[in-house]
């Protein structure tokens, strides 16, 4: 018996130096990645496709928000010189790899998922361009595309995804995603006397209307109908998106992808409740 209770003890004695070995590398390891996350900034990954939103949250260091700023600029630039199906296919290559690079994109089948995607819409789009600029010039559109590849980096943007048609639900089209730009808070008594805040960036697309960009100040102009947040309104400015959002902290978002149809204005909106 006095063996069994020595070997009982001994077993417990195991364990609990076992369990205070977890407990001190949890918390060294808690402490580390709160010093290291504190050095970094949360950026919210968002996957607009034809079923379902991916969201995930993700640290990013001062470090590679300065690559991911450089990789947007560098697809701003490419989406303005783009001409063909295989300019687009360029790009979008180049834009998967950094994203997946900078950590933005940890699932494989994601990145399969979403560039088959892509690439049928960029493919689609292009098919429509080539047919119809032959036979009519749209040059004299200034800040409407249809049919497009679409870049941007702005803030005040809102984006809704609205109900499922079933017929559309195997397309690769997502026509049901949308982007508003502009805000207009609703009336309450901290804010007796609203008034539209626009959104402010730039956007650059190249679609069956060629290559239209904007920067600045704008709004969106696609509807007269206000999109409604659980505070705001806001006004649809793109619709049929698939691609990739990435926003900051400090309301600054970029976003990559093609859509079916953008139109912005920089004129005020009218007030939703007059």
């Amino acid at each position: 018996m006095n063996i069994r209770i020595f070997i009982k003890s001994l077993l417990v004695i195991s364990l609990l130096i076992i369990n205070s070995t977890v407990l001190l590398i949890s918390a060294e390891t808690t402490s580390l990645s709160t010093n290291e996350n504190s050095k970094k900034n949360i950026l919210t990954v968002k996957i607009y496709d034809n079923k379902e939103i991916q969201s995930y949250d993700i640290f990013l260091s001062e470090e590679k928000e300065e690559k991911l700023d450089n990789i947007f600029e560098n697809i701003r630039s490419e989406i303005n010189n783009s001409s063909s199906y295989s300019d687009d296919r360029k790009i979008l290559s180049y834009a998967l790899n950094s994203f997946k690079e900078l950590g933005l994109i940890t699932d494989d089948n994601t990145f399969r998922v979403i560039y088959k995607l892509l690439i049928t819409k960029f493919f689609i789009n292009n098919i429509v361009k080539k047919a119809f600029n032959s036979h009519k010039d749209l040059s004299f559109f200034v800040r409407e595309n249809i049919l497009c590849t679409i870049a941007g980096k702005t803030n005040c943007t809102h984006f809704f995804r609205m109900f499922r048609w079933p017929i559309w639900f195997n397309w690769p089209v997502g026509l049901n995603n949308a982007i508003c730009f502009g805000t207009y808070l609703f009336q309450n008594e901290a804010n007796p006397d609203p008034s539209w805040s626009p959104a402010v960036g730039w956007i650059n697309t190249n679609g069956l209307y060629g290559d239209v960009s904007l920067k600045g100040s704008f709004y969106g102009d696609l509807s007269t109908n206000f999109y409604a947040g659980y505070t705001y309104y806001s006004a649809p400015g793109v619709k049929g998106f698939t691609g990739f959002k990435f926003v900051e902290e400090d309301d600054k978002q970029y976003f990559y992808g093609a859509a079916t149809r953008v139109k912005l204005d920089t004129i005020v909106p009218p007030d939703p409740e007059s």
